[in-house]
């Protein structure tokens, strides 16, 4: 769950696990996880306890942090390919391992009208994984959203069967959009990440633990940074 601590927004989770651990993505996400004994007091205890370190690495992160800008010449990731940025004059689109943007348009519109047609191709590439996945598991989400949360890839709230797919997929490999649609819609039927739930991976998807590796290691390196 996301939380603010000490004015910061950290998205908070208790793990089998038998430290303390902060974490900051490269995008200025951070993440506090402690094991599952451990009170709220506790634990942002701890953190504002190791708050300069943060605030020093959330400074590194700032620094190094390069927005995409979707200019000619620029390279981005789309399922896990290389895309360059091209020039026309007509529709934004993406064709082969080109995506054409006017790039006489203003930053920002640039941006946004780019972000639009990745979203697109991200919900219809989805859908067939939804389809694939609906029906050998028999589960079915109620409904299914794509916002650009960037502290997790996917959620789903099983009250309401609603799931939500992080933006930034797109640019990761297709296997990695087919794993969190599986993941997600085991949540359906299991709510927490116990021994029923990976089982249930281990039944339909044998290779999620290498998935979720290459996302847990990778994914920051494919994600686009966008403000």
């Amino acid at each position: 769950m996301i939380v603010e601590i000490c004015g910061l927004r950290v998205d908070f989770r208790r793990k089998k696990i038998k430290n303390f651990n902060i974490t900051i993505t490269r995008y200025g996400d951070i993440s506090l996880s402690v094991p599952t004994y451990v009170s709220d007091a506790e634990a942002f205890a701890f953190f504002e306890s190791k708050f300069g370190w943060v605030k020093k690495r959330m400074s590194a992160a700032c620094e190094k942090r390069a927005e995409n800008t979707f200019s000619v010449g620029e390279n981005i990731y789309v399922f896990g390919r290389v895309v360059t940025i091209g020039s026309t004059i007509g529709k934004y689109r993406l064709d082969g391992d080109v995506f054409y943007v006017r790039d006489r348009d203003d930053p920002d519109k640039r941006v946004a009208a780019a972000s639009k047609i990745l979203a697109k191709i991200l919900a219809d590439k989805a859908r067939l994984y939804f389809d694939k996945w609906e029906r050998i598991t028999g589960l079915r989400p109620s409904g299914v959203t794509i916002r650009k949360t960037t502290s997790r890839w996917g959620s789903c709230n099983k009250a309401s069967g609603k799931i939500n797919l992080s933006f930034y997929l797109v640019s990761l490999p297709e296997e990695c959009l087919d794993y969190v649609i599986l993941h997600e819609l085991c949540h359906l039927e299991q709510a927490n990440h116990g021994p029923l739930f990976k089982s249930m991976l281990d039944r339909y998807y044998p290779e999620w633990r290498e998935v979720r590796s290459f996302m847990r290691n990778k994914g920051e390196e494919y994600r686009l940074i966008l403000k």
